[in-house]
């Protein structure tokens, strides 16, 4: 649902009878395969030469994409515990929005991690938490670690 359509389910609805959830960052789960997809991972060794690992480490590992035909990636995750995920190629990132939505009664906000380190989750969490703190005076900097090209607002202020 785009942003207008979203206002005007709340302007509809009364609450509590349905509590909402918004996504407000990360890449969305486009396809998932209950297997590995990956028997063995490679990796470059020292020397230059690809060199298969054991792909039964403790995390998922996010140097697989595939690539469409206009050059965009696709991370591919695949763990042997949890199977393998196609990613989206682009993050959903609004934290601009979380003040108003939550003025839409959106009860809850989920923010996606899937290949962020530690320190990036707790920086993405801070922002998200002073824009819903603070919306009429929050004001941002995209992180460093997230490139602008990659960075979408998914269906908030498109026509669906």
């Amino acid at each position: 649902m785009n942003l207008e359509q979203i206002e005007a389910q709340s302007r509809q609805i009364k609450a509590p009878a349905l509590e909402f959830e918004a996504i407000v960052y990360g890449r969305f789960r486009l396809m998932y395969i209950p297997c590995q997809l990956f028997q063995q991972i490679f990796s470059e060794n020292e020397n230059g030469f690809l060199v298969a690992q054991d792909s039964n480490a403790n995390c998922p590992k996010t140097n697989h994409f595939l690539v469409d035909r206009l050059g965009l990636r696709f991370p591919v995750l695949s763990h042997h515990h949890f199977g393998t995920m196609l990613l989206n190629s682009k993050i959903l990132f609004v934290p601009e929005l979380v003040g108003k939505l939550a003025n839409l009664q959106i009860k809850s906000m989920r923010l996606m991690f899937a290949e962020e380190i530690p320190s990036q989750v707790l920086e993405l969490v801070a922002l998200y938490k002073m824009a819903l703190a603070n919306p009429l005076k929050f004001t941002f900097r995209t992180p460093h670690f997230l490139n602008p090209k990659d960075l979408t607002q998914g269906h908030y202020f498109r026509s669906v």
